[in-house]
């Protein structure tokens, strides 16, 4: 089981960064009764205005109820059929719009909304897949499951076991295993009036807030982990928790973590998106630094940088033969800038990447290290 847990700039909690919408689902495998029992009770316990609960969820199990789950299946778009067809279990969330005392409820949408939200967390945390579509024709499935005309059809979704990586089909890999994308922050959420990004009043009271800053005091950069790996899942990325604890340790910022796939594209659009980011200072990469064929992180990263900094994988293989002997010449670490961004690009073993941090990046990211270090020269990488 591969994850693609969000990538955010303060840590949230471990079941929302983990949700996501995957399209592969094994069709082989089908919930049993206990689980499906869960994933309902997920839904009835969410909050309702004035508790109306105007939630209706329709249950399609394929191989209980086949000749109805194909009824849904036929009503999706053929894009979301195509895929859907291999879910044990299909949801259909509709919405009761009149309350029980006949007046509109222009809540109900929004509630049925939490339910199908509900649903989908309890489907994360018990291991299953979920993937709520709006893709299908609300006459057609309107007419073929007898929904009443107060009901509104809001979304059908598909829940199941996630397809093992091996099995996903060539033309479903790349979509599946591509990096999660969400606006920035300041596109959606405002500040006192519509249009406001609260971005701005954020950085605002960051400011006002940070204390005047001596030349020789220590400076927190934003910094943002890039973990490269086909096998981890975010619960087994030993190397990633090691960065974020150290870096975190070292007063440092937390700006954002990312687990992708051994891709160079999915790498490169990650780390090309960081580097547009005004607000990250600093990237550090683990994984894929090899020599085997999927180890691609150099060549994905190497060609985003402005300026190299040959030293650091000269001096990381130095210090890595003391553990390591000769196997330090497989390690192709490096270092640079880009767009006035810091990347460090490190091997994906948990001592490795301790090792480079302990014995090189910290000091480089401390501005009181002397004779020099790279905070210093931050504000000077984008000259021209």
């Amino acid at each position: 089981m591969f994850e693609k847990k969000a990538c955010t700039q303060v840590p949230i909690h471990e079941l929302l960064a983990r949700r996501w919408s995957p399209r592969a689902l094994d069709a082989d495998r089908d919930l049993d009764a206990g689980q499906l029992l869960a994933l309902l009770e997920a839904a009835r316990w969410a909050p309702s205005c004035g508790g109306a609960q105007p939630w209706r969820v329709l249950v399609f199990q394929r191989s209980v109820q086949p000749d109805a789950w194909q009824k849904v299946l036929e009503a999706l778009s053929p894009g979301n059929a195509d895929w859907a067809g291999h879910a044990p279990l299909l949801l259909v969330i509709a919405a009761d719009m009149v309350r029980d005392n006949g007046k509109p409820n222009r809540w109900g949408m929004y509630d049925a909304g939490a339910a199908g939200e509900n649903i989908c967390l309890q489907a994360t945390a018990m291991g299953l897949m979920a993937h709520q579509m709006g893709g299908f024709d609300p006459d057609v499935l309107r007419a073929a499951l007898a929904v009443p005309e107060d009901c509104q059809l809001m979304a059908v979704i598909a829940i199941g076991f996630q397809l093992p990586v091996a099995r996903i089909p060539e033309a479903l890999r790349e979509r599946e295993q591509a990096p999660r994308e969400r606006r920035p922050l300041g596109e959606n959420f405002f500040c006192a009036q519509w249009g406001e990004p609260i971005t701005r009043h954020l950085a605002a009271s960051q400011a006002d807030a940070a204390p005047a800053r001596d030349r020789n005091a220590f400076q927190a950069l934003r910094i943002a982990v890039l973990t490269v790996s086909d096998s981890r899942s975010a619960a087994e990325d030993r190397s990633g928790d090691l960065l974020c604890e150290r870096l975190q340790a070292s007063g440092h910022v937390l700006h954002e973590r990312c687990l992708v796939a051994d891709d160079i594209h999915c790498i490169r659009a990650v780390v090309s998106a960081w580097i547009a980011e005004p607000e990250v200072d600093v990237v550090l990469s683990t994984g894929g630094t090899g020599i085997t064929g999927r180890d691609g992180t150099p060549d994905a990263i190497g060609v985003l940088l402005d300026k190299t900094l040959d030293g650091f994988g000269e001096f990381f293989r130095q210090v890595s033969a003391a553990a390591i002997a000769t196997s330090t010449i497989q390690s192709r670490a490096l270092a640079g800038v880009a767009n006035g961004t810091c990347i460090f690009v490190l091997p994906g073993s948990p001592h490795a990447c301790a090792t480079a941090w302990d014995e090189i990046i910290a000091a480089q990211l401390d501005r009181r290290t002397r004779p020099c270090n790279l905070v210093q020269l931050i504000p000077r990488l984008r000259e021209k």
